[in-house]
Formats: structure tokens, C-alpha cells, sequence
């Protein structure tokens, strides 16, 4: 197994200091990320990765390092900038935030997890990807030429990730063994899904630079070959509609008036709110009503007016349209048969102070304290002249004050 491994460290150190030129130390080589001494980096490296073998540093190895590791740029040498990985905000979940039984807004802040899992866990620890050091992420370049793909060790199969991560911690205890290289050199610990991620992370983006190699830079123009037509501005309100119908404060009945017109807003009060269901025709009933009453209503352009009321009605959803259809078929077999139809009555939670929907519409809201695990409600109607924004303010400081 050792003729598969390579040569033992001091050939190894040997045959670097033979096969690199004096003229090649002298020039600057810029890594994948375009920062240069990319070389020094490299043969630190290749340096660090012969310790797999010994498990030691000789005073000659340590020698050896702290010279590689003097010609290595200002940036490889000073600490590592670790990614961020905390967040106020998560950007998936169905609300957006950690669950409070594990995680509080108060108790969370910037490296407590990390700090928790280094002295408490067990085996867990903070594993960081190798592209965050250009050093860790050579080693790891190198040691993956050295195991390319799985073996066998006294008849057990070994995967190639076990293989290179076994090699670095060798090296890394090697380090961290020595009172004066871990002084120097920062290498963090990785685990088999951060160096997996890192391979095939690696791996897509080499491979996306050899495809988009072959294919043209797209070069297009920024100014058109003809003068486009100038921008239409959007009408303010419909002069015809108004006409018709009235202003937006006249009073029309219910059924004459539709509901959603441009330039007019119409905000149903608590009494006008629905509290039951839309049955399947009523949509239908509406838009055929409103478009008789706005043809009776003057003869001229009806075809563009009853376009503009048609075009502003709420487009029903397919699953409530579908829904609706399943209703009326339901219903018209029951007819048919003879039977009764019975269905089900819309759910509605009424207030026992106001008899109206705990709705934010009709003056309700909720507080859920989690120091005192339960859900306050609020009815304005019974709070003596209170608003809501007051109550939650009031609830909100008691929280804090707990």
C-alpha cells in the first residue's frame, strides 16, 4: 500500500525542491479566485500533505513549513474569514422564522450555536467547507490525486471521502500537536458532507467553465435599430364609466354599481361584509346584471363599456370554480334522484361579545405571549374606545417587562 501512496516525506520534500525552478518562486501566479501567490500556497500544501504518512513534524519538517509559509501572501497568512451563517430571517418555512421552542429572538445572536456545539455536543462540531482557505483547499485538491477513488484495507472497502478526510486529520493533528505550527497555520475541521459539497460544487463550476468556453460572448446592441413608439400613458379614470354609473360617492344600488372599477375604491363596511359562501351562480348573476343595467343605460360605445366592466371583475380561481361546478353537479343529481341536498354550512367564528367574525375587518385581533403560552384576543367593540394598535402596544410592553 505504500508503492500506491507515493513516496515517504522526506523524498517527497526533496523531489518539490528539485522539480521547482528558482525562476518559477519568482513569478506570481494568481489562484482560482484571481488573488496572487497561488504558487507559495500550493507548495505549502504539498509540504503539509506528506505529513499523512509519519503522523509527526521533524525539526527539519518544521523548518521546512515556516519557510514556505514566510513566502505565502499577507491574506493566506492572517485569519480566516469564516462564512456568515447566521440569520435574523430564514428564507424558507412556512413563517419565516425558527421555532420558538428551540430558538428564541432573544437568545439567538452571531456564533452562540457554533459556541454550543463545540463545548456541549459530542462529535459535532462547527465543520467549515475547504474553499473557505485557499491552504485547507489545496490540501484537499492534493489529497483527492492521492486517493482518486475507493480501496480496500485488510478487506474492508473504504469510500475515497473517508480515505482523503482520514489523511487530514492526520495532518491537521500533526499541526496542532506542534507548539509552533499551530501558532501558524489555521487548519479548521471539515467533515464528509462539507467535503462532498465542496467536490461537487468544485467539480460543476470546472466543468460550466469548459462548456462556456465553447460557446460566443452574445454581444447586443443598446440602442435600437428603429425609434421605438413612445411610452402610452395609463389612463386616470374612465370618462363614459363615471358618466354612467355616477362618482365614486354617489349612492346606486347594490346590484347597478360594480364593485371594482378603475379610479374608484370601494371598501364594504361591517354590515355590507358576506357571511356566507358565494353559491356557484352568483358571479355570473352579477356580471349579467350589471352589464343589462349598463346597456339600458345609454345606447353609445355599450360594446367598449361592457368590455370595461367585464375586463374588471375578479377572475375567479380554478379550484373555487371547479369546486363550484362539483357543488352544481351535486346538487342537480340529487334533484334528479329525489333527494335532499345537504351541505355543509360555512365555518365562521362569531364573537361572544360583538355577535360579529373575529376578523381584523370587524375590529378583532390576538396576541400569542410566549412567556405566558397563551393566545389574548381583542374585540373592539368591548374595549371601552381602545384601537387595536393601542391593545397590541399595551401587549407587546407587558411581554417585555416579563
Amino acid at each position: 500500500m505504500d508503492s500506491l501512496e507515493g513516496p515517504t516525506a522526506p523524498e517527497s520534500a526533496a523531489s518539490n525542491k528539485e522539480d521547482t525552478p528558482p525562476e518559477a518562486e519568482q513569478e506570481t501566479v494568481l489562484g482560482p479566485d484571481g488573488s496572487p501567490g497561488y504558487q507559495h500556497v500550493v507548495n505549502l500544501a504539498q509540504s503539509l500533505v506528506s505529513l499523512r504518512l509519519v503522523g509527526y513534524v521533524t525539526q527539519a519538517k518544521e523548518v521546512e513549513i515556516l519557510g514556505l509559509w514566510d513566502k505565502l501572501p499577507e491574506r493566506d497568512r492572517g485569519p480566516v474569514q469564516y462564512p456568515q451563517r447566521y440569520r435574523d430571517h430564514l428564507s424558507h418555512g412556512r413563517f419565516k422564522k425558527p421555532k420558538s421552542g428551540t430558538h428564541n429572538p432573544t437568545d439567538v445572536m452571531a456564533g452562540l450555536e457554533s459556541m454550543k456545539r463545540c463545548y456541549l455536543s459530542q462529535g459535532s462540531g462547527p465543520a467549515q467547507r475547504p474553499d473557505a482557505s485557499r491552504l485547507v483547499e489545496a490540501i484537499c485538491v492534493v489529497l483527492c490525486r492521492v486517493h482518486p477513488q475507493n480501496q480496500s484495507l485488510a478487506g474492508a472497502r473504504r469510500s475515497r471521502w473517508s480515505l482523503v478526510l482520514g489523511s487530514y486529520i492526520t495532518i491537521r493533528d500533526s499541526v496542532l500537536n506542534h507548539p509552533t505550527l499551530r501558532t501558524k497555520l489555521q487548519l479548521f475541521e471539515l467533515n464528509q458532507r462539507t467535503l462532498t459539497q465542496w467536490f461537487n460544487w468544485r467539480k460543476a463550476k470546472l466543468e460550466g467553465l469548459v462548456l462556456h468556453a465553447a460557446v460566443p460572448d452574445a454581444s447586443f446592441p443598446l440602442v435600437a435599430p428603429e425609434p421605438m413608439l413612445p411610452v402610452r400613458e395609463r389612463p386616470q379614470s374612465l370618462p363614459q364609466m363615471t358618466a354612467l354609473l355616477g362618482a365614486p360617492g354617489s349612492t346606486l344600488p347594490a346590484m347597478e354599481r360594480p364593485k371594482h372599477l378603475p379610479g374608484a375604491s370601494f371598501q364594504p363596511g361591517p354590515s355590507q361584509a358576506p357571511d356566507t359562501m358565494a353559491r356557484p351562480g352568483e358571479s355570473v348573476a352579477a356580471t349579467t346584471t350589471t352589464t343589462a343595467t349598463v346597456t339600458a343605460a345609454s345606447g353609445d360605445n355599450v360594446a367598449a363599456i361592457v368590455a370595461a366592466v367585464a375586463a374588471t371583475v375578479a377572475a375567479v380561481p380554478k379550484t373555487t370554480a371547479w369546486k363550484r361546478r362539483r357543488l352544481q353537479e351535486q346538487r342537480q343529481e340529487a334533484e334528479r334522484k329525489g333527494e335532499d341536498f345537504k351541505t355543509k354550512a360555512p365555518f365562521s367564528c362569531i364573537c361572544s361579545l360583538c355577535k360579529q367574525p373575529k376578523t381584523k375587518h370587524f375590529g378583532h385581533s390576538r396576541f400569542h405571549s410566549k412567556k405566558r403560552k397563551t393566545m389574548f384576543h381583542f374585540c373592539q367593540a368591548a374595549a371601552g374606545g381602545k384601537t387595536v394598535e393601542q391593545w397590541l402596544e399595551e401587549q407587546r410592553r407587558e411581554e417585555e417587562e416579563r
